[in-house]
């Protein structure tokens, strides 16, 4: 299967994700359009892997949404994290401060092409007179991360960073998370505390009930010796308190 590239922008950058331009419908310097009209996305939903330079050996991340705006195919993209095992460079903690520092701005596709169409007046007309092929339908396989692309259209539109404001609002959300973390803690240690109470209570009323078991057992006894019965072989005698009934 022969694989197709283009390269596209970048839209905006924050935190370890970016929202880029990933397809638009312009002619490339390799005189071809995609038709978003003719985009398949759902093999690429399944996997929505994130590569360097389309090669699928070296994942950066994957994409958390996709979606057709107008004439441009817009992605969000998230970076990896670095694993704590990871020794030496990380390649997307590489690539996301060149994305984040304005060095590297764009990206491309890789796709496969289902069908085409020579371009027509109006095609031309409408792309431009350069253009001669129209990839009416193709199934989208891969994004990727590079650093020039053949797409004319490739170009910065927006770099965001968290400013100020963004910063001081997650860091009060932080705190009041590990303030929650503590009462938590807290709490919990109160509830042990309660629970450990009341065990020590129960605990004294088993012993005090094993102490003053022998006693009650002791006037059970006394009222039982109160009633004797015997049976005897021939008559039935019922003796109670000095009284005999035959």
């Amino acid at each position: 299967m022969k694989r197709f590239y283009k390269t596209f922008s970048i839209k905006s950058l924050n935190e370890r994700t970016v929202e880029a331009i990933v397809s638009q419908e312009i002619v490339d310097l390799d005189k071809e359009v995609l038709l978003l009209s003719g985009a398949d996305l759902s093999i690429y939903k399944k996997n929505p892997v994130f590569a360097m330079n389309h090669d699928l050996s070296q994942i950066l991340g994957k994409a958390i949404s996709i979606k057709i705006v107008g004439d441009k195919l817009i992605a969000k993209l998230k970076f990896d994290v670095r694993p704590d095992s990871q020794v030496g460079a990380f390649q997307p903690d590489v690539i996301y401060e060149r994305y984040k520092s304005g060095s590297q701005k764009q990206f491309s596709v890789g796709y496969n092409i289902l069908e085409t169409r020579q371009a027509t007046k109006l095609d031309k007309e409408r792309f431009g007179k350069d253009t001669e092929i129209v990839i009416t339908k193709w199934q989208l396989l891969e994004i990727s991360a590079v650093p020039i692309g053949a797409n004319q259209g490739s170009a910065t539109l927006s770099v965001k960073t968290p400013d100020k404001a963004e910063v001081i609002e997650e860091e009060e959300l932080i705190t009041e998370e590990e303030t929650e973390e503590e009462t938590t803690e807290i709490d919990a240690e109160e509830l042990k505390k309660e629970i450990l109470a009341e065990v020590a209570d129960i605990v004294k009323e088993l012993i005090k009930e094993l102490l003053d078991k022998p006693e009650e057992e002791a006037v059970e006894e006394e009222e039982t010796e109160e009633v004797v019965v015997i049976e005897p072989t021939k008559s039935f005698k019922k003796i109670r308190t000095g009284q005999i009934f035959l």
